[in-house]
């Protein structure tokens, strides 16, 4: 068993002491010329003319939303059943509407009577209520003439002892009770004949905008307490029963557009990077085996998931084929690179370096002459198989690998079996 080892270990050390020694050449100086280095090389293929990949997928609506209510309370009726048919605009579920109603009466009861106050206000009172103020003046007027002639009898009998303190101050109670009423039907005369202050009717504008609000509003909520289908589709699930309490923004049913779907599929990164030179997709459902089904690439997400980017595809689907959601597929896709354009290829991160200018560089074999020269190249993104390099290399092109930091313009290495 030793003798067969050790022809292997004997190789290793070679190739071991001389990589070691070469590194002991001082920086600045050049190595001897004779000095060949074994070095690891790669080639460049050609790509595939063609592409083609089978992911799986599945099926989902282009359109679909959880149907909610924009207001709450006790859900009074729901109008459908799951895999109902419901067109645009047809009521799917009602609130208990009587809290609105309420509501939207008060505040068109309010705004009523705020304006028609504010009309009195801009037009003064009418010839009767003026006629009607002036009477009422007139006997204020004549009870606070009555008022002070009793003051004045209870102040003098006061003075002689006759009546007590308390007589005294009722009568003069009921006198200042008697003057404030005369003052207050004074003003409410000079208001019906010269009409409202203008920051009194300001206020009262102000206060017709409020209630206008106010009812929009509950006009709107009682509105809201119907829920609409917003398209044409099937109810996919129901998440609530009859006479529950519902929440503003609670999902109620699922509705879904089966008229348009889409397969949602993930894309692996070496596809990613060439999905602009994808030519064709098309779908295969598991469930009709034999019908490919046309499909437009829509978007590829640029976070990914578990080494693959969340892509979607839309597919026309013909009439005589029933697809339903969450139904699986096979995306076929097809991928043929510009040969006119430069082609990506991946190489190892060891391959690159960095000239003085801080380009990216490789070396590249020259079988015939035994040498390497270094070639500027464009890199991309680093992947799991190594560095995109976008432009520079060619099918056909040996690239060093392995030990590009320990040779120089044109020396002369020996490939590695």
């Amino acid at each position: 068993m030793a003798k067969m080892i050790a022809p292997y270990l004997l190789t290793a050390l070679t190739v071991l002491l001389m990589g070691g020694f070469s590194g002991c050449v001082p920086a600045g100086e050049d190595e001897p010329e004779d000095v060949v280095r074994p070095v690891k090389l790669m080639q460049i293929k050609k790509p595939s003319p063609e592409i083609n990949r089978i992911l799986p997928g599945k099926l989902r609506p282009q359109r679909e939303t959880r149907m909610s209510f924009r207001v709450a309370n006790e859900l009074q009726s729901l109008e459908v059943d799951t895999g109902d048919y419901v067109h645009k605009g047809q009521v799917v579920a009602r609130l208990d509407p009587r809290d609105f109603r309420l509501a939207v009466q008060n505040f068109e009861g309010s705004l009523g009577e705020a304006r028609s106050n504010l009309k009195a206000m801009q037009e003064g009172a009418r010839t009767e209520d003026v006629i009607s103020l002036e009477a009422e003046l007139r006997a204020a007027g004549s009870a606070v003439r009555e008022s002070q002639l009793q003051y004045r009898r209870h102040k003098e009998l006061y003075e002689q002892g006759a009546v007590a303190r308390a007589e005294l101050d009722r009568t003069e109670t009921a006198l200042e009770e008697a003057r404030g009423r005369k003052r207050h039907l004074e003003m409410e005369l000079q208001k019906a004949l010269i009409g409202a202050r203008d920051e009194d009717i300001q206020a009262m504008q102000s206060r017709i905008e409020s209630l206008e609000a106010a009812l929009e509003e509950a006009q709107s909520a009682l509105q809201d307490s119907v829920l609409r289908a917003p398209f044409s589709g099937y109810i996919a699930e129901k998440h609530v029963e009859n006479h529950e309490n519902i929440s503003a923004g609670q999902p109620v049913a699922t509705l879904q557009d089966l008229t348009r779907l889409e397969v949602k599929f993930g894309l692996p990164e070496q596809l990613v990077v060439q999905k602009d030179d994808i030519k064709e997709v098309y779908c295969i459902l598991d469930a009709y085996p034999g019908f490919p089904l046309p499909a437009r690439l829509k978007e590829v997400s640029t976070d990914a998931r578990e080494l693959s980017y969340k892509a979607t595809a839309i597919l026309t689907m013909p009439e005589n084929i029933r697809a339903l959601p969450s139904m699986a597929a096979q995306v076929h896709i097809s991928i043929a690179p510009d040969e006119d354009g430069d082609q990506l290829v991946t190489v190892p991160e060891t391959a690159l370096f960095t000239d003085s200018q801080g380009k990216d560089r490789v070396w590249v074999y020259d079988s015939g002459s035994s040498r390497v020269q270094s070639r500027q190249v464009r890199t991309g993104e680093l992947t799991s198989a190594g560095v995109q390099v976008l432009s520079g290399l060619g099918a056909g092109d040996l690239v060093v690998t392995a030990g590009a930091h320990f040779i120089q313009e044109g020396q002369k290495v020996r490939p590695l079996e």
